[in-house]
């Protein structure tokens, strides 16, 4: 078995989820919620806790936004792969369903 795997001519590669896929902007947002929660938790002082609890409301929106763009993103990636394979492998047709239509209507 270990020697199928040694001579294996694909490799596999990890899935990308979608939080890992936009990383850069999730995190920075994701930080700054964790932040605000934590000092909201650490205050007494009844008016600065109302602050706190505004800036966390509108820090929380901001993540739910970035997220729902990049799971919209990572949806359209995966997509576009699955558009791109090729759907008959023996024949050599295929690369996506746009390539069969425009062979379809092509004379022969």
């Amino acid at each position: 078995m270990a020697a199928g795997y040694a001579t294996a001519t694909r490799l596999k590669k990890a899935r990308i989820g979608w939080f890992e896929n936009d990383r850069a902007n999730m995190h920075p947002l994701v930080t700054e919620k964790a932040h605000l929660y934590h000092q909201m938790r650490a205050t007494v002082c009844p008016e600065e806790l109302a602050v706190l609890q505004c800036e966390y409301n509108k820090a929380n929106k901001a993540v739910k936004d970035r997220a729902e763009i990049a799971q919209s993103m990572w949806a359209r990636k995966r997509a576009e792969e699955v558009n791109k394979l090729n759907v008959f492998p023996k024949t050599g047709l295929g690369g996506g369903l746009l390539n069969q239509r425009r062979r379809q209507r092509a004379p022969h």
